[in-house]
């Protein structure tokens, strides 16, 4: 009979490929399928069993609204604080999913308290994992993004200075083609070009440094993910948004056809707000709602 540091290895390694499997196609169907059976071979308290429900539930947010996603994540929470201790890495996820959705729930303050939320996170997982762990690297990226999104000129600074921080210190220590240090990279991108859009004077050499992100995470992504990975579109999108402002128009129009492409046909998801955007002002006819994701 296996033992149980035999069974959470199975569960473990089948976690691995069902997230990539979700990554890829939108079908969570294998990682709920398997939150069941852990659910039976593990004890209801055991820590593989809230990152299994942590992953599964980042998977369901995508389709839920944020209102909604905000209050699973707040039950998901309570019950990992009863068995997980505060600085467990699991329970530190979960935490920074519950703030991420309720600072995305359009309620009056939900950014400004997301923002403190992520401050406060940030000065936890310096006190619980140091300066340069993995969850602080995490928790500096999502007060990045959280001021990018609140969009203010003091945000943006402040963004581009923690953003340009992670971007470099990911790439030293986890590799600068990994998704890890891409993400910060593609954040940092689209901060330099709300920087360009929102100071004056307006900084050229700003759409030049996005521009040069952009293509780079392509090339990366396009290489390691293939050409209709989500993350790659929006290293498609990042370079069309550079080089419309640019005053490449043409260029700007093909990299939004590129992407339109995709979402209208294949159904990849993208982050259709920014589709939407950029095709408003690149005047192109606005991309059809995309087919839904058919999954084996």
């Amino acid at each position: 009979m296996a033992s149980d540091t035999q069974i959470a290895a199975v569960l473990a390694a089948r976690l691995e490929v069902c997230r990539d499997h979700a990554d890829r196609t939108d079908d969570v169907g294998p990682l709920e399928m398997l939150l069941v059976r852990a659910g039976d071979e593990l004890a209801p308290n055991h820590e593989l069993l809230f990152l299994i429900e942590c992953v599964a539930e980042e998977k369901r947010s995508v389709s839920r609204s944020p209102r909604e996603s905000a209050r699973v994540w707040k039950r998901l929470e309570e019950r990992a604080a009863i068995h997980l201790p505060p600085g467990h890495s699991t329970f530190m996820r979960i935490r920074s999913f519950h703030g991420r959705y309720s600072r995305l729930r359009g309620e009056p303050g939900d950014m400004d308290r997301g923002i403190a939320f992520y401050e406060e996170e940030l000065e936890r997982r310096i006190s619980f994992k140091g300066e340069n762990a993995y969850a602080t690297s995490m928790a500096r990226g999502n007060l990045g993004y959280a001021l990018l999104c609140r969009g203010r000129l003091e945000d943006l600074l402040r963004a581009r200075d923690l953003l340009t921080h992670e971007a470099e210190a990911r790439a030293t220590g986890y590799g600068p083609d990994t998704e890890f240090a891409g993400t910060a990279r593609g954040n940092l991108g689209r901060t330099l070009l709300r920087l360009y859009e929102t100071a004056e004077p307006p900084d050229p050499d700003l759409l030049v440094q996005a521009l040069e992100i952009a293509e780079g995470l392509k090339s990366i992504r396009g290489r390691r993910y293939g050409r209709d990975y989500y993350m790659t579109l929006s290293a498609h999108l990042l370079c069309g948004h550079a080089l419309m402002l640019m005053g490449r128009k043409e260029d700007a129009v093909r990299e939004a056809r590129y992407v339109q492409v995709f979402e209208s046909t294949r159904g990849i998801r993208v982050e259709r707000a920014w589709l939407l955007e950029l095709s408003r002002r690149l005047e192109l006819e606005q991309p059809v709602d995309p087919p839904p994701h058919d999954s084996d």
